[in-house]
Order: structure tokens, then C-alpha cells, then sequence
């Protein structure tokens, strides 16, 4: 199967840290972890692809996007962008 193809492991995963996050303001270091993870395994099947899925594209913005808003009013967030490399 192409990594390009719907994943619902990356679904998952996206569910129990950025909408976890976004939803209940909980952040769980390890769900972020993990799909930091996963898409890094996802990343290396993808170095001769042309293009992209929006999965994926929108899994990474997604997770940007909320650790950046929640971390300005959540001190967990804002203690754990230091450690993060998916911001980077």
C-alpha cells in the first residue's frame, strides 16, 4: 500500500493528541510522540513520491497549529515546545 493511501493509524494518532488537545486542552507528550513517529516512518516512504496526501499535510498543520494556539494559555504546552521537533 502506497503511504499515500488513507491511514487510519495517522487518524488515530491525530485523534488522541491534536484533537484530544484541541478538544479537552489535555496534552499528552506521548500521543504527540507518537504520531511524530509515525509520520517520520511515513516520511521516508515518501521521498520519491511527486506529491503528497492532504492526510498527511493536514496531520502536520493540524498539530502545528494546536500546540501553537494552546500553548500561549496551557503551561504543559508551552513547557514541551522546547523538546518538540515536529515544530521544526
Amino acid at each position: 500500500m502506497s503511504e499515500n493511501h488513507f491511514d487510519p493509524i495517522l487518524e488515530e494518532l491525530k485523534e488522541r493528541s491534536v484533537d484530544r488537545l484541541m478538544k479537552a486542552d489535555t496534552f499528552d507528550a506521548s500521543a504527540f510522540e507518537a504520531l511524530k513517529d509515525h509520520l517520520w516512518r511515513k516520511a521516508e516512504g515518501l521521498k520519491h513520491e511527486s506529491s503528497i496526501s492532504k492526510q498527511v499535510l493536514f496531520s502536520l498543520r493540524s498539530a502545528v497549529a494546536t500546540i501553537r494556539s494552546r500553548a500561549e494559555y496551557l503551561p504543559s504546552v508551552r513547557e514541551q515546545l522546547i523538546g518538540l521537533t515536529i515544530l521544526s
